[in-house]
């Protein structure tokens, strides 16, 4: 299957963005700015950097560095930094008042705004960068009279998914005039504002750029963006119900989370309260809903509608194309998924007229995902077209190469193939691109080509995909014979020392050599670790067992059985566990809970059900469990045994005795042993000794 091309609420952007091509010599002929009235006050020409922030050394000095020399004054309110933020800020001359935050994103910035003293104001984050290009604009627009209207300014969102390739754009007016009448509003997700108007502040198109790194996934991690973010929204969603940006906030930052039920719920809302209003966000925000609808609540026949009344609103937007494409997709409608997104790709022509848009749709997204149309269709032929097509625009792109490296290999051009995987590894290493060369490698039965692989991908996957192509590097010298397959067992360990997949086999191992040091340690890093995979907990349950450790051995039983009431294996642990520490009650409810359909485990658990009932002298509870066993495994010998005792008990001696003799086949000596005693108990000396003999003969 083709790799597909998942809505991502986080923008994304190219390692690096190209600047602005060479600017037009006047600022006139480059941003159409309104002539104020001849009375409007002008404060002195100069632009003032503004900011807040909070523990942001990470990304001050850089953000700093590449705008500072085009400022006349920076800015900054600090709200609560515990780290050198504030220092960084000084070093670069910035004038620095500190606040403590309020939860309201909006009275920050204009905190900021209030400590501006020149003509125009540049409102940055700081983790934010200034694109070179537009200086010579810079300098002309502060002697340019203010008045009324901002500038709207291109910030594209820096992003390591697809490695890199992502990329979304959006609008934003980060350059408007000093004035009192022009503020912030909403507590977050906050827009520049003329008199606090819902609408926002009118402004002009400009070709300046700033390039946001907030969305890379370590910092998305590191911050929690989403969790902190989204008390706020639902606070600006209770003052102001009527807005319905809020609630488009409310939506996205819910899908941030995986809250899809809330995000469904509050775009919906965006659109009752929106009505039929020219918004900036209100495309996108139908465009997020369609991506909710066809691949989180699987309902791609209102993600159809959601798109479609998205290009009703957008008609040349990328974004609308391509999540109608993929709720047809979803329909299994596929021609008519091919001509979305085809149009998708001719959008890109209207990108840069957007408030929000993944400017990678058009670049390579939908050519992904108009070839992978043509996959379900078993076309491998026009899929390639459509892929290499893709990757003339963007070569870098990870899931066009890797889908290419697939097509090439159902085609059985196996050369191509090859040299495809290799080289999405070799120039963009990755958990996928390695497992999938590994992957394809053992397919073609390059043993040898893919323990080299294994060995180079290893430093540079996470840990997380380490421990399956380590396993998949000692299936390999398993299925040749090699000795290495040990070596790549114990790394596995030590990736996850809890992993029964590596344990087992590693156990035998060192059993087989008698290597009880080694066993000990392995045994001890086992310990140490918390159990993820339920047969983790199953090894370690039986493991502690087999020591004497029962009570833990119980307790792990008994955390896998909160992860999987129903696990056999588990049920029959937990059980084990407690009879050996005499909760004789707690072991038959937990054998009572063994699962007909197990097959050994619920035999065994019968088995356990069977003694305890006989030991409280319930005979005929014990006889029935029994005859379960016997029903399902009528050669298993302890049962036999078993019912044959309590049937002796119960009087019913006859029955015994045929019992015994219809089991001789199964086990002679051991069924002669139990017969020949039955027949010393009657007195019946004759028939235990012809019993006797027999079995020895045998």
């Amino acid at each position: 299957m083709p790799v597909r091309i998942k809505a991502k609420k986080q923008a994304a952007a190219p390692p690096s963005v190209s600047p602005p091509p060479t600017q037009p010599a006047t600022i006139a002929q480059t941003i159409s700015l309104p002539r104020p009235p001849a009375d409007a006050p002008q404060l002195p020409a100069g632009l003032s950097l503004c900011m807040i922030v909070k523990n942001e050394e990470k990304f001050l000095a850089k953000c700093l560095q590449s705008i500072a020399p085009y400022v006349d004054e920076i800015c900054i309110v600090d709200t609560g930094s515990t780290d050198r933020t504030v220092e960084i800020a000084r070093e670069f001359g910035a004038k620095v008042e500190i606040r403590e935050w309020r939860n309201d994103f909006s009275w920050a910035r204009n905190e900021a705004i209030a400590m501006a003293s020149y003509r125009w104001i540049f409102m940055l984050d700081a983790d934010e960068e200034y694109l070179p290009g537009s200086e010579s604009l810079l300098a002309q627009l502060k002697g340019v009279p203010a008045f009324d209207t901002g500038v709207w300014v291109r910030c594209y969102n820096e992003s390591n998914d697809y490695q890199g390739t992502g990329q979304m754009s959006h609008l934003l007016i980060r350059i408007f005039p000093n004035h009192p009448r022009i503020r912030f509003r909403g507590l977050i997700h906050e827009f520049i504002t003329l008199d606090q108007s819902q609408l926002g502040l009118k402004a002009s198109a400009s070709p300046i750029a700033i390039k946001h790194s907030g969305y890379l996934k370590e910092i998305v991690t590191e911050r929690d963006k989403g969790a902190r973010n989204i008390a706020i929204v639902k606070a600006a969603v209770e003052r102001e119900p009527e807005e319905a940006f809020h609630w488009f906030n409310l939506g996205t930052t819910a899908f941030l989370i995986g809250d899809y039920e809330t995000a469904r719920t509050a775009l919906e809302k965006m659109i009752e309260v929106n009505k039929d209003q020219p918004r900036g966000f209100f495309a996108n925000g139908l465009s997020a809903l369609a991506d909710v609808y066809t691949e989180k609540i699987n309902d791609p026949i209102k993600g159809e509608e959601a798109a479609r009344l998205c290009l009703k609103f957008s008609p040349r937007y990328a974004n609308g194309h391509f999540a109608l494409g993929k709720a047809l997709v979803a329909q299994q409608r596929l021609a008519d998924a091919r001509e979305a997104f085809q149009a998708a790709i001719a959008d890109g022509e209207y990108n840069h007229l957007q408030f929000v848009v993944d400017d990678e749709v058009s670049k390579w997204k939908a050519y992904s995902e108009v070839g992978a149309t043509y996959v379900a269709e078993g076309n491998d032929i026009a899929a390639v077209e459509w892929f290499e097509k893709g990757l003339k625009n963007r070569p870098s792109a990870l899931p066009l190469r890797l889908n290419l490296a697939r097509a090439y290999e159902r085609l059985k051009r196996i050369d191509e193939a090859a040299a495809t995987f290799a080289a999405a590894f070799r120039d963009l290493p990755s958990d996928q691109s390695a497992v999938d060369y590994v992957n394809f490698l053992l397919r073609a039965h390059r043993d040898r080509e893919a323990l080299d692989a294994i060995r180079a991908a290893i430093p540079q996957i996470s840990p997380t995909a380490q421990f399956p192509v380590l396993m998949a590097g000692a299936a390999v010298c398993e299925r040749n014979g090699w000795p290495e397959r040990e070596q790549f067992l114990r790394e596995a360990a030590e990736r996850m020392p809890g992993a029964a997949l590596a344990l087992d086999p590693l156990e035998a191992i060192l059993r087989a050599r008698g290597d009880g040091a080694a066993l000990e340690r392995l045994y001890a890093a086992e310990d140490a670790t918390e159990p993820l995979e339920l047969a983790d907990f199953r090894r370690r349950a039986s493991r502690l067992l087999a020591q004497g450790r029962f009570s833990e051995s119980r307790a792990i039983a008994e955390r896998g059985l909160e992860r999987d009431p129903a696990d056999a294996a588990l049920l029959l642990g937990a059980a084990l566990a407690c009879s050996s520490m005499g909760d004789a009650e707690s072991a038959r409810r937990w054998a009572e809970q063994v699962p007909p359909e197990s097959g050994e485990p619920f035999l065994r658990a019968r088995m356990m059900l069977a003694l305890d009932a006989r030991g409280r002298g319930a005979f005929d509870e014990a006889l029935a469990a029994t005859e379960m066993v016997l029903s399902r495994a009528p050669q298993n010998i302890e049962a036999v045994i078993l019912r044959s005792g309590l049937l002796q008990q119960l009087g019913r001696e006859p029955e015994s005795e045929q019992l015994l003799l219809a089991a001789l086949r199964i086990d002679p000596q051991r069924v002669a042993v139990e017969l020949s005693m039955l027949y010393l108990k009657q007195e019946r000396f004759e028939d235990a000794r012809r019993i006797a003999d027999a079995a020895l003969l045998r």
